[in-house]
């Protein structure tokens, strides 16, 4: 009996003393992971696997439309009622431009209100010899433009111009220096009194604004930048009888406000030209130097003049230099009268911006020297010196 209690005894002990069994939460293998892929007779370099990752498909860029598929597309699209100003080779003359900045070229070109017997050569619609024909009929014109959108030439606008007799040519303008945004096209007709042009001027490709000028024996332009902002400017230049001043010229300066070209100041030459020259001489026979050199030079020598310590006479000499045919004394700074030639018409024109005539000076102790000067027209002629006296 001992015997078999000692023996279950035993058996209740070993059981107490054995580990229980673990269980682990099963680890998932991470999405890149390396594993050893062992080759026989070399060590096998690392294959790294990765997770597939979703990106995006890159989406397809339209295509790019050449010259004759673009010209295709148009002309199946034109109405019949108008016909486009064509060239000698019979394709559309278009002017390529990307209006809407989309990295695409758009489509910028002529058409005609069809008549009987018109067509739409530019050649037959420059012909001169339509001013001397009494039969030759006015023709309704108009600007096309077409944008490329998707590898589709899209009809944007069809802009009337007015009725004209003869075309002359259609360019391209751009408003900023050395920038293609904002950009317009100018149309210019031929007229019995000289040019007439028609601006059509994008400053978005969503809004457009006109500008009407024209160039014949009264009136002219120029077109730049007068006030250094980098955006063109209109100079119109107009000529015509102002009584008590004589052959007067009217310059209107136009100047780009974001949107269109507005008038922004306006001025004469010839009456402001001949009150420069009359304030001169009274300040030079006054022998008030300080006050002529401030006036009468430009900004740079007006600095540089007052700066130094150079004398008055000095400087005069290089403002008035003497004639060549002048043998008298060329010291006299002394005066009694100055006479300026009265001015009765514009001596400037577009090309040139610098005269040069005679003065002659009495002096004082009855000498009289003879001298020649020069005299600028400021760039800006809408600043606060219209003219100037050039410093040799």
């Amino acid at each position: 009996m001992k015997l078999l209690y000692s023996f279950f005894l035993i058996l209740i002990l070993f059981s107490c003393t054995t580990v229980p069994e673990i269980h682990h939460e099963p680890v998932s293998e991470p999405a890149a992971s390396v594993r050893i892929q062992q080759n026989e007779g070399q060590n096998a370099a690392p294959e790294v696997k990765t997770a597939p990752v979703n990106t995006p498909k890159k989406k397809s860029q339209p295509p790019r439309l050449t010259s004759a598929e673009m010209e295709k597309q148009i002309l199946d699209t034109i109405p019949d009622s108008f016909l486009p100003v064509v060239k000698k080779d019979g394709h559309i003359k278009i002017i390529y431009h990307d209006l809407d900045r989309n990295g695409y070229n758009d489509a910028f070109f002529l058409v005609i209100k069809k008549q009987n017997g018109i067509s739409g050569d530019f050649l037959s619609l420059s012909d001169i010899s339509r001013l001397a024909d009494k039969d030759t009929v006015m023709i309704d014109y108009f600007l096309s433009v077409f944008l490329q959108i998707n590898g589709k030439m899209i009809s944007m606008y069809r802009i009337p111009i007015g009725s004209r007799l003869i075309l002359n040519s259609i360019s391209p303008l751009f408003i900023k220096k050395d920038s293609p945004y904002p950009f317009g096209l100018n149309i210019r007709f031929l007229s019995a009194r000289g040019i007439d042009e028609e601006w059509i001027l994008f400053s978005s490709y969503n809004r457009f604004s006109f500008f009407s000028t024209e160039k014949d024996t009264s009136v002219s332009y120029e077109f730049t930048d007068i006030d250094n902002d980098s955006f063109m400017d209109i100079v119109e230049w107009r000529h015509g009888l102002e009584e008590g001043t004589g052959y007067e010229t009217y310059m209107t300066w136009y100047k780009w406000n974001g949107r269109e070209y507005r008038e922004k100041a306006a001025t004469n030459v010839v009456r402001n030209l001949n009150k420069f020259l009359e304030d001169s001489a009274d300040e030079i026979m006054k022998g008030e130097w300080k006050i002529f050199f401030n006036n009468r030079l430009s900004e740079k020598d007006s600095r540089a003049v007052i700066e130094s310590a150079i004398e008055p006479l000095s400087i005069f000499k290089r403002i008035f230099l003497p004639d060549k045919g002048d043998g008298v004394r060329s010291d006299c700074t002394d005066f009694r009268s100055v006479f300026f030639p009265q001015i009765f018409e514009n001596p400037f024109s577009l090309k040139e911006k610098v005269i040069d005539f005679m003065v002659r000076f009495d002096c004082s102790d009855g000498a009289t020297i003879i001298r020649t000067v020069k005299i600028g027209m400021n760039p800006n002629p809408f600043g606060k010196k219209q003219f100037y006296f050039i410093l040799n």
